[in-house]
């Protein structure tokens, strides 16, 4: 439409497609591929193992050069929690990072991600995927404290925590 290369406009499935499969290239070639493996995967896999697909996949930021992909371990580098223990702030601020975890960065972008998460918490209330009594929004404290972990976090802290987890199985 734009007659040049423009970023967006892709379905799930097709970023699904590009991060598993493909290269990062602007191509036509490229897109064609992606169009067909896309349907192929629609056709042949539910949207909830396509989303799941996706979330266990996805992008969400990196830590000393170490990419952090899928929820399970964006949820543990972030929270140091599992997904399924994540308060709906802490759910809020993953949706929210998905959009792009370096331009909402908590480290360096706390302001950028706090605006983005409350417009995240709008929106899911409008949807009612959140009960607006059910709000446990952060104060500035918990934002200030929460980057002060971040920042000094590393990708040891994330091993550390993980062998800390398995051994009180």
């Amino acid at each position: 439409r734009n007659f040049r290369f423009s970023q967006g406009g892709s379905t799930l499935t097709q970023q699904l497609v590009k991060n598993l499969f493909l290269t990062r290239e602007k191509t036509i070639i490229r897109k064609v591929k992606e169009a067909i493996i896309s349907f192929y995967i629609e056709a042949t896999y539910s949207k909830e193992e396509i989303i799941q697909s996706y979330l266990n996949n996805v992008y969400w930021g990196s830590s000393n050069g170490i990419e952090i992909r899928g929820v399970f371990a964006a949820s543990i580098y972030y929270f140091r929690k599992s997904p399924l223990e994540l308060s709906q702030t802490e759910s809020s601020i993953l949706i929210s990072l998905l959009k792009g975890p370096t331009y909402y960065s908590p480290k360096n972008r706390l302001e950028r991600l706090k605006a983005r998460v409350k417009t995240i918490t709008v929106k899911l209330e409008e949807l009612s995927f959140l009960d607006k009594t059910e709000r446990d929004s952060w104060s500035s404290i918990n934002w200030r404290n929460w980057q002060k972990t971040l920042m000094m976090n590393n990708s040891m802290g994330v091993v550390q925590f993980l062998l800390k987890q398995r051994k009180i199985k």
